[in-house]
């Protein structure tokens, strides 16, 4: 693959600024070490975070523009070209990048009913519920690797690991399954019959750990290597912010850690997201009143709490103090009908629109920290 047309691609990643902002968008992204080896084959390393790529896509004005609250569209997926992984290596095949060699890639999918989505550098992970189909999107290429076997669900959670491997949790088969990204199986983990309801799971101490939350029995499974352990968040009251009142964990549907080791999770039994550390230990709670059917939650690159509440089909964000109060995004200003899925990287957003058939990737990175 040539350069040109390796920054051509890097152009369209950046919503089609053309090949000479895509050597500004390259050059800054390079000086931060985003970049590993731009050349006969130009790979954006696994470290890099589209977040990144997105401050050199941006224009002076758009860089010189006072700062707001809230996610900017960015770019919207309908779906993409098909183009089967490269053996061993994963990568999609590229149009004329070896005719003689490689198959070209196929026709253009549509996506229909995009549900749970996973995002990391340029790669998004994608269930759509329709066809029962895993696709991997590569966004520079604007192409989708399906990945065969994976099993899908409206229960299904996704995740990719920092080496690209697709990890996807099998709620109806109580397993997660690990696929490499060439989207060869690589490792089937049964879960624990100590776990019957696996609602969510996270991976964190760089892809060595993972933790599996059960919502019904209010706890999350911890496995690191051969050696599991069942984590019971302590029940006595926690703190829920000046003048609140107290507050006990209902259930655990859902995993966030944060930079400096903390946990959020997800308590749909009672509205709120908890603040733990690892061994279970609550520290404080958020969100009493606000969120009325949460149903996931990520973090932003500051550390923030996103929750997806299903009661008024929008995005709340969770004030970083103890104050309370919350920021809604509706599904319109998100660009969506119905909110499906939430993933982030960086100062990327991504949301499935499980009634339009799109995934809408929206950028934070103009945002200062709180």
């Amino acid at each position: 693959m040539s350069r040109r047309r390796w920054l051509r691609a890097v152009g369209n990643a950046c919503g089609g600024i053309g090949v000479a902002r895509a050597v500004r968008a390259v050059s800054s992204f390079r000086a931060l070490g985003g970049i590993s080896g731009i050349g006969k084959i130009g790979t954006i390393g696994t470290t890099a975070t589209m977040g990144t790529l997105l401050a050199g896509c941006a224009s002076e004005a758009e860089l010189a523009a006072p700062a707001a609250a809230g996610p900017r569209p960015w770019r919207t997926l309908l779906g993409g070209r098909v183009a089967p992984a490269l053996p061993g290596i994963g990568l999609p095949t590229l149009p004329n990048a070896a005719p003689n060699l490689l198959p070209s890639p196929g026709p253009f999918i549509r996506f229909t009913r995009p549900a749970a989505v996973a995002l990391r550098g340029t790669d998004l992970l994608v269930a759509d519920l329709a066809g029962a189909r895993l696709w991997r999107a590569e966004l520079a290429s604007e192409s989708l690797t399906a990945i065969p076997g994976a099993p899908v669900s409206p229960e299904t959670a996704l995740a990719l690991g920092p080496d690209l491997s697709a990890w996807v949790l099998d709620a109806r088969g109580r397993r997660v399954l690990r696929y490499a990204r060439d989207g060869r199986l690589a490792h089937t983990l049964p879960l624990p019959l100590a776990v019957p309801t696996p609602a969510a799971f996270a991976l964190t101490d760089g892809g060595a750990t993972l933790l599996v939350a059960d919502g019904a029995s209010a706890q999350w499974f911890e496995q690191r290597g051969s050696v599991p352990r069942f984590v019971q968040p302590q029940r006595e009251s926690v703190a829920v912010g000046a003048g609140g009142s107290a507050a006990v964990v209902g259930s655990v549907d859902g995993l966030a850690l944060t930079t400096d080791g903390r946990l959020q999770v997800l308590d749909r039994l009672s509205g709120q997201v908890h603040e733990c550390t690892r061994d279970g230990r609550c520290l404080r709670s958020r969100g009493k009143g606000e969120l009325l059917q949460p149903v996931a939650l990520v973090l932003d690159r500051h550390g923030r709490v996103i929750v997806h509440d299903a009661h008024d089909n929008s995005l709340k964000r969770l004030a970083d103090n103890d104050t309370g109060g919350v920021e809604r995004w509706s599904a319109e200003r998100l660009g969506v009908q119905r909110i499906g899925g939430i993933a982030t990287d960086g100062a990327l957003l991504a949301v499935s629109d499980a009634q339009g058939g799109r995934v809408v990737l929206l950028s934070l990175l103009h945002e200062g920290a709180p």
